[in-house]
């Protein structure tokens, strides 16, 4: 195995590892990086993806196509819904906008956070799918997966232990918390949220129903399931957007200038 193969396993391997661990660690690029990038394996991701450049050709098939098309789908829709707004609000159509809020943050402006998610989410796609499919193959990933459900529970088991007073718990998650980015005690405490994993609140919980579930009931089969299922129903979202803005354009916004008059 030459030595771009080994790297590439591993960042991928790592880039699974810490799918679930939200921050993970504090990574020296600033709080406008973080609020960007709040997941640390985005970042691991980005190396990657980086990596993968000369061969995104080999990438972008017809299996990834559609998603590369619903990506540009969802962006011009956006930009064009945003528009709209404009030329709705200018044109004396949307009085209960709240002024200030618009002062604040135009409608591109609001929009721009979603677009580079969604940018985010394409990249984290193909990432995925060209190691998926040319170099780690998913029952390879078994041990990966199975460390990260130990690491999650085993923080989830400290802190239920500290909410019932075991300094023993208390110690070791202090000792961790200076390491890694776990949510402070105090804030589990006072706000009363209970166990938050790797997250801020109970609902971080949410994280373990994305492999951890599926693959505790019956491994790799349950997730591929799952996995598919998730990517249909993309294909019905973008179906559902389509047919909302042609029921807009043709019906709605005649309708509404017709009452004014115009």
């Amino acid at each position: 195995m030459g030595s771009s193969k080994v790297l590439d396993v591993f960042l991928f391997k790592f880039f699974v590892f810490t799918l679930s661990l939200g921050h993970f660690i504090q990574l020296p690029f600033g709080d406008f990086y973080s609020k960007i990038v709040p997941q640390f394996s985005t970042s691991v991701m980005f190396i990657g993806f980086i990596l993968l450049l000369p061969n995104l050709k080999k990438v972008i098939n017809h299996e990834v196509q559609p998603f590369v098309n619903f990506w540009f789908f969802s962006v011009l829709y956006t930009i064009f819904a945003c528009s709209l707004l404009i030329i709705l609000y200018y044109s004396g159509f949307a009085e209960k906008i709240d002024l200030q809020a618009w002062s604040l943050e135009t409608p591109y402006r609001a929009a721009m956070r979603d677009m580079v998610f969604w940018g985010c989410c394409l990249m984290a796609l193909l990432y995925s799918y060209y190691n998926l499919r040319y170099v780690v193959s998913f029952s390879e990933l078994r041990g990966t997966i199975e460390f990260s459900i130990i690491v999650i529970l085993f923080v989830g088991l400290l802190q239920y232990g500290m909410l019932n007073g075991n300094g023993v718990c208390t110690i070791i998650y202090t000792a961790l918390s200076s390491i890694f980015q776990l949510v402070n005690l105090s804030n589990i405490q006072i706000m009363e949220r209970g166990v938050c994993f790797w997250g801020t609140e109970p609902a971080s919980a949410s994280a373990l129903c994305m492999f951890i579930l599926p693959f505790s009931m019956g491994g790799e089969k349950y997730v591929l399931v799952f996995m598919h299922f998730y990517f249909y129903f993309y294909y019905l979202i973008q179906a559902v957007l389509l047919l909302l803005l042609l029921v807009y354009l043709l019906f709605y916004v005649p309708y509404c200038m017709y009452l004014r008059g115009l």
